[in-house]
Formats: structure tokens, C-alpha cells, sequence
């Protein structure tokens, strides 16, 4: 289930008051601006094709991703029988706070701004973490997130919200339902029925377009060769639109 595709981009991260180490990808560009966490729960697979697309996206922009589970390989695998990690939000946030924290201390990260890109209910626990880690995450990206598990956190969050989600699933209901209340800037994209790399790729190129709105003083960090127009172009928040 391991993700890691090459000795220079593995990363450890130690979970804190544990024996616990999960391992991930960082992929850096030459100089980063700002860097995507992308935790993932489960569907190994369907990460691995949603985080290829990501991270082409994104390293056009000079933007750094992690891609790294919340639990281990052991953990997943007896998860498969209960289910109960996959729904421990709390202790997912709480590692995903650590992974954020190491984020903040490694000397290549520690002072970029950091945003949080995560499926189903992976997405929740980032909804947590980001309530915890208040003024530190710039920004979220859910895809078919699932917010009726985090209800009471989502007055309290401060980072905007885009939510990605499929027509006619019940991810839909459980985002309309709760998006009244979002009191913070937030748009709700409705993915189209289609073929798995037209929809992979909309979500590549909504989320970087997110990630740039949002991203602070962004056109005065990058690069020359960076085009800074995507800024001007980028969609500001609005809800029930298709993608």
C-alpha cells in the first residue's frame, strides 16, 4: 500500500507519544511556495491516480505535495475487518496535526504556507485539524468529504473550503446539508459523470486554482518564469457550480 516511488522523495514522520511512523512522498520543487498535505484513509488505488494528477498540477505552479496515510500499513490492514480507524476522525486529525507540525519543522517547509487537499473521511479529520491548528492551514480542498461526521466543527473553521463532489451520491446530500454552516469564503463543485481521468483532471485544476487563490502573497514569492495570470483567473467562491 506503500506510495513511495523514489528514496529521495520517502518520507518518516513519527506520530507523537507513540512507536508510530507513517510513511509518505514529498515532492519539491526547486522553490517551492507554498505545500498541498494530501492524508488518505483508504483506496490505496484511487490515491495513487488522484495524486499523480495533483502533483503535475501543482509542481507547474512551484508548489510542494505530500501524499501520506494516517495509519500504518498494519493499522489499514486490520481496518479492513472493523472500520474503526477509518471513521476515528479524532485520532486521524491528531496525526494529521502532527504531520502538519513536522511540516513546520523541516528546514526545506517550515515557512511555507500549508493547505490540505483529502477524500471522504479523511477530508473530515482535516476539518478538525484545521480548527486545532487555527491561522496555520490556508486553505481546504474536500473531495465527496464527509462533514456530517465533523457538524460541530464546521462554525469554528477559518480556512476556506472548496468542496468537490459527485452528482447524485449521497456525499452531495451530506454537503448540502451541512454547507449553511460554513461561515467562512467556500465553494461547492458538483463533478460530473464521466471517465475517471477527465474527472481526475478537473479536480487536479480546481484545486490548484484554489490553492493559488488563496495562497498569501503569491504573486510576489514566485518565480519570474511563473505565470502569475491564474490569480486574476481564478474563481472566486461561489456554491453549486459544475466544474
Amino acid at each position: 500500500m506503500s506510495m513511495v516511488t523514489d528514496a529521495k522523495s520517502a518520507v518518516t514522520i513519527a506520530v507523537k507519544n507513540s512507536q508510530i511512523e507513517l510513511q509518505g512522498v514529498l515532492k519539491m520543487p526547486a522553490k517551492p511556495v507554498g505545500v498541498v498535505i494530501f492524508p488518505y484513509i483508504a483506496c490505496p488505488d484511487l490515491i495513487q491516480k488522484m495524486s499523480a494528477g495533483l502533483r503535475l498540477s501543482l509542481e507547474q505552479r512551484q508548489i510542494a505535495l505530500l501524499t501520506i496515510p494516517l495509519y500504518t500499513t498494519q493499522e489499514m490492514e486490520s481496518d479492513k475487518k472493523s472500520g474503526f480507524l477509518r471513521f476515528n476522525i479524532q485520532l486521524g486529525a491528531q496525526r494529521l496535526q502532527d504531520i502538519t507540525q513536522w511540516l513546520s519543522d523541516h528546514p526545506r517547509t517550515q515557512n511555507l504556507p500549508v493547505f490540505y487537499f483529502a477524500h471522504d473521511t479523511a477530508a473530515a479529520a482535516c476539518v478538525i485539524a484545521a480548527v486545532k491548528l487555527q491561522n496555520t492551514v490556508q486553505a481546504i480542498i474536500s473531495i465527496d468529504g464527509r462533514l456530517d461526521l465533523v457538524k460541530q466543527y464546521l462554525p469554528r473553521i477559518a480556512a476556506p473550503m472548496l468542496l468537490l463532489v459527485r452528482e447524485q451520491t449521497r456525499f452531495l446530500d451530506f454537503t448540502q446539508e451541512w454547507l449553511r454552516d460554513l461561515k467562512i469564503d467556500h465553494s461547492l463543485r458538483m463533478l460530473p459523470q464521466g471517465k475517471p481521468e477527465s474527472v481526475f483532471q478537473k479536480i487536479s485544476r480546481n484545486s490548484r486554482d484554489w490553492v493559488l487563490h488563496f495562497m498569501p502573497k503569491y504573486s510576489a514569492s514566485l518565480p519570474s518564469h511563473i505565470d502569475t495570470s491564474v490569480i486574476e483567473n481564478s474563481t472566486a467562491p461561489q456554491e453549486n457550480q459544475q466544474v
